[in-house]
């Protein structure tokens, strides 16, 4: 009968152990506020490297596409210079080259301008977050100065 009062005792006491503490509970929101810091700042820096990795690739493309019309000029201008009719087709190939350059040079302008818009408007945007922060944060202050004068009158007249 004993033994059985006293698991039934140390089985009420693992349970009430399994509960945290206050003490506990702070520390484990501590431990979450620095791994949420962590992985949110793991997550920017990979943002980041996708970007320099994306930009980076954008650019061995223009790259890569600019030595190949480069080689192909190089290779036409031989047989260009042998006849007046193939010299009409090379300046005809190299207008096209232009028109074609021209075309990318304002599709990636119209890319830049549009980029540009949505920075414009995202910090447009982030400066009446900042804005409205600033006003939440004083009307708090106000509201806590308000609250200290409203207790020190309550004190007063009781």
């Amino acid at each position: 009968m004993l033994a059985k009062k006293t698991r039934e005792i140390s089985a009420f006491q693992r349970k009430i152990d399994d509960i945290p503490s206050r003490a506990e509970l702070a520390q484990y929101q501590r431990r979450f506020v620095e791994l949420h810091k962590q992985v949110s700042a793991t997550l920017t820096e990979t943002r980041q490297y996708f970007t320099l990795y994306n930009t980076l690739n954008d650019t061995q493309i223009f790259l890569n596409k600019e030595l190949q019309l480069f080689n192909l000029l190089y290779e036409k201008f031989d047989t260009a210079l042998t006849s007046h009719n193939n010299k009409e087709i090379y300046i005809k190939h190299l207008f096209q080259f232009l028109d074609e350059t021209l075309s990318n040079l304002e599709k990636l302008d119209l890319k830049k301008n549009s980029n540009k818009q949505l920075k414009d408007s995202l910090n447009d945007s982030l400066i009446t977050l900042l804005d409205q922060q600033r006003q939440y944060s004083k009307l708090v202050r106000d509201f806590g100065l308000q609250i200290r004068l409203n207790e020190e009158l309550h004190r007063h007249l009781c």
